[in-house]
């Protein structure tokens, strides 16, 4: 089970344990999938997030990116 670190407007942003480079979040919600890398915060992947939806995670990864990465890399030391 991976720990929720953020929600907002239903949206999970989630870091999973002994998870693989490069270090990234995943995020669930509304029934769609995403993953950013958190070093470059570009989009990995997307399974059915709109381009606005992807704009309103992103603003709120960059508010949090560097405790995102302290987090993740605490996890996959």
């Amino acid at each position: 089970m991976s720990p929720t670190f953020y929600e907002f407007d239903g949206i999970k942003i989630k870091v999973h344990a002994r998870d693989h480079s490069p270090p990234h979040i995943h995020v669930e919600g509304k029934g769609h999938e995403a993953r950013f890398d958190l070093r470059t915060l570009e989009l990995m992947s997307n399974s059915g997030f709109s381009r606005a939806d992807i704009k309103r995670i992103l603003d709120e990864i960059q508010i949090r990116a560097v405790k995102l990465l302290e987090l993740w890399e605490a996890y996959n030391e």
